[in-house]
């Protein structure tokens, strides 16, 4: 009787993990394909991409987890895009949401983007500042908040870098945390709606040609601000799998300071 409570407990306990880790997950890119013209997301809510360019065609052979995109060159029109929908939005002036990526970058220069959402001066764009910086910012009627963030190891070019972008504490605070949160950088801001700001778009930056140049693997976006679990999960495995143990451990971190219990986190700024 008590290996069976025992059993029922244990598929209770991973049900329950593998829930908490996909809630509020919207995309994953994992850019695996080889051919063709869709990028297919795998978070089982069907939002493909289209693949938009005239140079980026196979996937490079030099990646994070699989294959990745190759997008060039620089201030280029290579783009994965999908046209503004609600979930786009992230709550408007106050949501959370989190984007997390893994860039290679040929070249960087500014004001080259590496994702946009962006439309008549609102909207979000992640995109290269100068002196190796990466700037997340969030505009509205051309007014922005933003983070910038200096890469820890200097140049990003030529290495793979983990970038995870967040929107927390009701669209007050903004953060980018680089390589599993080995360093990252946070920023108390004014908060800026981003209701439809027109098409997402990776790799380019709303019809201006700001194109991004180089690598970009496992893309994923949540609506929510994610905690450490995701950001290792993303960072040392495809996110095709996304099922967790449980983990009772308390967790603290120079920036972050949670508390996990069953992967589920609660965040204490």
């Amino acid at each position: 009787m008590k290996k069976i409570i025992y059993l029922i407990i244990l598929i209770l306990l991973s049900s329950f993990a593998y829930a908490s880790v996909n809630d509020g997950l919207e995309l994953v890119l994992n850019l695996n394909e080889t051919v063709g013209t869709v990028t297919n997301d795998s978070s089982v809510n069907g939002r493909n991409f289209s693949a938009e360019a005239v140079d980026l065609g196979l996937p490079s052979k030099s990646a994070t987890f699989g294959t990745s995109f190759n997008f060039a060159p620089a201030g280029g029109d290579d783009q994965l895009s999908r046209a503004d929908e609600d979930w786009m939005d992230f709550g408007g002036a106050t949501g959370n949401f989190s984007i997390c990526f893994f860039m290679n970058a040929t070249s960087w220069t500014s004001p080259n983007a590496v994702l946009s959402h962006y439309n008549a001066n609102t909207g979000l764009v992640i995109f290269a500042q100068p002196s190796n910086v990466i700037e997340f910012t969030v505009i509205n009627s051309g007014t922005n908040s933003l983070v910038s963030h200096t890469f820890a190891g200097g140049s990003p070019v030529g290495k793979w870098i983990q970038i995870c972008a967040v929107r927390f504490e009701s669209g007050t605070r903004l953060g980018v945390m680089e390589d599993n949160n080995a360093s990252s950088t946070y920023a108390t801001i004014t908060p800026r709606d981003i209701t439809n700001a027109g098409d997402f778009e990776i790799g380019h930056w709303g019809g201006i040609s700001r194109g991004y140049d180089g690598k970009l693997d496992e893309i994923v976006v949540w609506n929510k601000v994610i905690g450490i679990e995701e950001v290792n999960e993303h960072f040392t495995s495809s996110f095709t799998t996304r099922e967790e143990l449980p983990d009772t451990t308390p967790k603290t971190n120079s920036s972050w300071n949670v508390t996990s219990k069953h992967t589920y986190v609660e965040y204490r700024y």
